[in-house]
Parts: structure tokens; C-alpha cells; sequence
């Protein structure tokens, strides 16, 4: 399905649910011992048995019911919001103890594990959700009445470039410039980053909007309109994952859905930049090592038998010299200890 898609240890941990796809749609019956065929081989790449994906299509209900639409709603927005929950608020108390932080970093990896078969399910839930509206003659497609997680984000870097032009730094000034700007630019440039940290490639350390210079990059490609005020704000939580109403439309849950497809990154790059980012760099502390060494572990490892230093040494030498799945994400050699500072 993806190519080079994941590169570190602990990510990979992440995709340890996939076999459960079936189930959160009701169609583990019609998989091989009720599991999804999908995995990462060792390059990285996903596969995915689309013989799996035809069978899952092929059960789901021609005209779902009132009642399975909402199941199949409600418990999509319940995991978005139990990882969310476990995220917090970037500044909220976090453990002190090595015990605490590997507790707290385990339930990020479980949490994301619990989102991340979504990500399949999108390539044909809301296919066939808009394949069954399009031939109801009752039901009419509308247009949604806030714009999509992509539109939101394009408008906002606008936003930030306007302001930008207006203090007397248009966006390639302040690239070419940076970090030598105006102070107050520059903050601006920051505190987009981390309020927008999440959107960006799956793969964790490939560069997004938590990346200053990522953003400095996509400012330089705008062609911004004469907005009347400055970017503020990222991805609310609160916005994304409103409590799931009984008897949900069929409309609604397409909406819906199609919402999530453009938001299915975001949650995981957003709990590992404001959650595990934060816990992995006390845990290193803690055990006065290097914190760019935590990502080269599993979850299954972080929680139980470390690794030696000769396996985690091997397992980077083995990540930096994969110049395929580096050059593919573009991993700079500086990246993964850049992940671990604030940005400037």
C-alpha cells in the first residue's frame, strides 16, 4: 500500500493492530481467523492483502442501519479521544519517575496502536458510504459547513504570510534570513510550528509543520490573499472529536469520515510531538542517556528488557545507511536530535 513508510523501532510498534480492521466494522467473520492481512516488512513498507479488502467490502451492509452507523462512528471518535485524553495539554505535569514516564509513554504507543487501523479503513469506509448515498434519490449531498482540516491549514499559512509581508518580511526574506529575523516574526514562525505540530508525512521524523523551517518552506509557496488578520491557533481536539449523536445521518458519517481521512496523521504525529516527545526526553534524562536512543526501541522493549547498547547501535547504523527510506522522507543526519529541542 505505502512504500518506505516507517523507518524507526518505536513507530513500528504503532502498526501493531492492523490485524484488528475487521473487527471494528463487523466483518472479522469473513477474514481468516478474523485477522487483516497486513504488516510492515523490514524496509519499511506496508502491505496490505487487498483480497482481505475486497472480502471486508463485499460484507459490509448495502443500506446500514441508523444502529450500525453509530457503533461504527462512535467507536472510531472514542479511540481519537482516549489518545487525545492520553496526549494532554503540552504543559500539564507529566511523570517524575522512570517508571511513570514508561507507564505514560506505553499508553501513548497502545493508544495510537488503537487509531492507526483506521488509516485502512479509510481507503474504502467512506467509498462505500458515498456510493450508498449517491443512489438514495431521498438523500442529497451538501456542502460542509466548516472547511476541511487541509482548507483550515492552507488558510491559516496565509494567514501567517500576510502578516508576515505586513511587518516588512515577506516569506522568502524571512527563509533566507532565518533565524536572524525579527524577533516578533520569528515567534510568530514558532508558535505556528508547535500549534500545528501533527500535520506533515507519517513517518515521525520526516519533516512537518512542527519543523520551523518546514513551515518557512510552505510560507515561501503561498500566494496569499488580502487577509484581514494574522494566523492564530492549530487543530482544536475539542472540534475534531465531538461526542458521536444517537441515530447518526448517513450524511453526517461520510462527513465525518472524509474529516478524519485528512486528520488520520495529525493524531499520531500530534500525541508523539506534544505526549511521547516530552516523556521520552525526561526518560532520558532519567537514565542519563541520549533521548534519540528511545526511538530505536519498541514499545514491547521500553516497557520490559532494554536492548544493549550493541543492539541499539546496530539497529542506527542500519537506519542511517537505508538511504532509500532516508532520502524518500527526508531524514537530514540532524533530524532525529532536532526532534528533542525546542525549535528555533
Amino acid at each position: 500500500m505505502r512504500e518506505s513508510l516507517v523507518g524507526l523501532p518505536l513507530q513500528r510498534s504503532t502498526f501493531s493492530q492492523l490485524w484488528s480492521v475487521g473487527a471494528l466494522v463487523g466483518s472479522s467473520h469473513v477474514l481468516p481467523d478474523g485477522r487483516f492481512g497486513a504488516r510492515l516488512d523490514n524496509k519499511g513498507n506496508l502491505l496490505v492483502d487487498k483480497g482481505h479488502i475486497l472480502a471486508m467490502k463485499r460484507a459490509f451492509p448495502p443500506e446500514p442501519s441508523a444502529a450500525f452507523l453509530t457503533a461504527l462512528e462512535t467507536r472510531r471518535r472514542n479511540r481519537c479521544a482516549a489518545l487525545l485524553d492520553s496526549v494532554r495539554q503540552v504543559d500539564a505535569p507529566i511523570a517524575t519517575t522512570a517508571s511513570g514516564l514508561v507507564a505514560e509513554s506505553g499508553l501513548l504507543v497502545r493508544r495510537m496502536a488503537d487509531v492507526l487501523p483506521y488509516a485502512i479503513l479509510t481507503k474504502f469506509v467512506p467509498e462505500i458510504l458515498s456510493d450508498w448515498l449517491t443512489t438514495d434519490p431521498i438523500l442529497e449531498l451538501t456542502k460542509p459547513d466548516r472547511p476541511s482540516p487541509g482548507l483550515q491549514l492552507t488558510h491559516n499559512l496565509e494567514q501567517l504570510a500576510v502578516w508576515c509581508e505586513r511587518c516588512g518580511w515577506p516569506p522568502a526574506r524571512v527563509r533566507a534570513d532565518w533565524p536572524d529575523v525579527d524577533p516578533a516574526v520569528a515567534g510568530a514562525v514558532i508558535d505556528f510550528s508547535a500549534a500545528h505540530a501533527g500535520f506533515g508525512p507519517v513517518a515521525w521524523e520526516a519533516r512537518g509543520f512542527d519543523d520551523p523551517a518546514f513551515v518557512l518552506r510552505m510560507l515561501e509557496r503561498m500566494e496569499p490573499q488580502n487577509v484581514a488578520r494574522p494566523a492564530q491557533g492549530g487543530a482544536d481536539s475539542r472540534e475534531i472529536v465531538p461526542a458521536a449523536p444517537v441515530g447518526m445521518d448517513p450524511l453526517d458519517v461520510l462527513m465525518s469520515w472524509l474529516e478524519f481521512t485528512e486528520f488520520q496523521i495529525w493524531y499520531i504525529r500530534h500525541a508523539f510531538f506534544n505526549g511521547l516527545i516530552p516523556r521520552l526526553s525526561a526518560l532520558a534524562k532519567c537514565e542519563q542517556r541520549e533521548p534519540q536512543t528511545m526511538l530505536f526501541m519498541s514499545a514491547e522493549e521500553l516497557a520490559g528488557s532494554w536492548p544493549t547498547e550493541r543492539e541499539l547501535s546496530l539497529r542506527m547504523e542500519a537506519y542511517w545507511s537505508d538511504s532509500v527510506y532516508l532520502s524518500h522522507n527526508d531524514v537530514p543526519a540532524e533530524r532525529l536530535s532536532q526532534l528533542f529541542v525546542a525549535p528555533r
